[in-house]
């Protein structure tokens, strides 16, 4: 991580967007990083970016406007497995996979943000 300048602000609200991609210590890790670069993390929900083709502030839900140069989103996905449900699709927090995705119907596979497998390279179950 580069160092920031001394005025950037971090700010979040719920579980951090990388969680489900890290283990909780590498979550604790960069958590800590952030707090040591910014010194006043907050967490506030945004409701706004103002700016006339680059962004000069974000407001916040409270009202605030904090004035910025630079915004950096993290946003995750709820995925929608009606369809595989109602196929008859193993279902839990995404279609169930085994580790080379295919489901709980033999020849059928998935892929990407529907999935609930037991990922290889990070030792666990992702969902």
């Amino acid at each position: 991580m580069s160092e920031p300048r001394r005025d950037s602000k971090w700010w979040g609200w719920g579980d951090p967007a990388i969680e489900p991609e890290l283990d909780a210590e590498a979550v604790a890790v960069l958590s800590e990083r952030i707090g040591e670069l910014t010194p006043s993390p907050r967490a506030e929900e945004l409701e706004a970016f103002e700016g006339d083709g680059r962004v000069k502030a974000v407001l916040t839900k409270s009202g605030r406007a904090i004035e910025c140069d630079t915004v950096v989103v993290g946003a995750g996905v709820r995925p929608d497995a009606m369809l595989a449900q109602r196929a008859g699709l193993e279902v839990d927090d995404g279609i169930v996979c085994d580790s080379k995705l295919q489901t709980s119907a033999a020849g059928i596979y998935a892929a990407g943000d529907c999935c609930s497998y037991d990922s290889v390279v990070h030792g666990r179950r992702l969902v």
